[in-house]
């Protein structure tokens, strides 16, 4: 048997030997990162269901929005169907990070066409209010700027994108929460 010949069985034995510890110990070969998700998904949102001051004054700044997401979350349906009805109970910083949150997600994963025809459209009004508390002042006005162009909003999505990563967005998010713990409780 030729050199080449070996190496070859030689690699397919690692391979199998890999695969079979990796089952052995547990471990999903195929890699279950949607089940994973969702297992950290459903833990978070029974974590955080009910937020306190002390909670929230605890908890790190990089984990601040998905601390109060989590949260959010853990009020709606799985669909989040009623995420505007939930919304509408609630303060007017938690209705403004989740729409921060929606809306502008919306627009990274589908584009601003898509995203203002779409479900996460009728947050836009309420993101560029949020972005105005958050001091987000630039961004705020290219989202306005693409709310009155109407059919030619795509014309804004890569600016408002780079407008709100300019303006670190998230960070500022985050700091809005610090800044207005009272608005993100749940118990005092």
């Amino acid at each position: 048997m030729a050199l080449g010949g070996v190496f070859l069985i030689l690699l397919l034995a690692v391979i199998a030997v890999f695969f079979f510890l990796r089952a052995r110990q547990g471990g999903v070969v195929s890699g279950d990162r949607i089940g994973d998700g969702l297992r950290i998904l459903k833990a978070n949102k029974t974590r955080y269901a009910t937020l306190t001051r002390e909670m929230l004054s605890e908890t790190p700044d990089e984990e601040l929005v998905s601390v109060v997401l989590y949260n959010l979350w853990a009020k709606m349906d799985d669909t989040l169907s009623d995420a505007q009805q939930v919304l509408s109970g609630l303060s007017q910083g938690r209705m403004r990070i989740f729409a921060l949150y929606a809306f502008t997600g919306g627009v990274m994963e589908n584009g601003m066409d898509k995203t203002l025809n779409g479900p996460d459209g009728v947050f836009a009004q309420e993101c560029a209010s949020g972005l105005v508390d958050i001091g987000a002042e630039n961004s705020a006005e290219v989202l306005r700027g693409a709310l009155a162009a109407g059919a030619d909003a795509k014309e804004y999505e890569d600016t408002y994108l780079e407008a709100f990563q300019a303006e670190d967005g998230r960070a500022r998010m985050a700091l809005y929460i610090r800044e207005h713990l009272e608005q993100f409780v749940d118990l005092s």
